[in-house]
């Protein structure tokens, strides 16, 4: 990790990446709240912090249109924040744990640890490891945005 905080989208972006990837091989659900924080509130840094202009719930949800990961990581992330499940939202509750399997949607993220157990939550019809959904989302976000 970095010896301080984040500055910009760009430096953020960077410690979101790397909570993702600690994730992979720690499997800690600790890390898989802060890898879900991080990568549900990189919006937040680039369009306040970098562009200096509003993200209210209307160009949130533009965002959730444009990449659906995102909707997945904000509500994920919201409902580690509070004790209530909002109805219909997902909730850390769906999180499991799951071994790699070859027909794993995430099998190349997680197929040097065969044996290790990895956090997964449903999504578009498949169970998907929260590591992959919050780096997919983070690289896909900074080439939209070219950062």
């Amino acid at each position: 990790m970095a010896d301080t905080f984040p500055r910009n989208a760009a430096e953020f972006a960077d410690m979101a990446l790397l909570l993702a990837e600690r994730l992979v091989s720690s499997n800690d659900a600790g890390d898989a709240f802060a890898a879900i924080l991080a990568a549900a509130h990189l919006p937040d840094w680039y369009f306040k912090a970098d562009r200096g202009v509003g993200f209210g719930p209307s160009q949130k949800d533009v965002l959730r249109k444009q990449f659906p990961t995102y909707g997945l990581l904000l509500d994920l992330g919201n409902g580690v924040k509070h004790a209530k499940r909002a109805v219909g939202k997902p909730h850390p509750d769906d999180l499991q744990q799951e071994l790699v399997a070859w027909e794993s949607a995430d099998f190349w993220q997680h197929a040097g640890h065969p044996d290790h157990p990895y956090w997964a939550v449903e999504f578009g019809g498949r169970s998907r490891s929260i590591s992959a959904l919050c780096e997919s989302f983070i690289k896909g976000f900074r080439k939209e945005h070219q950062f």
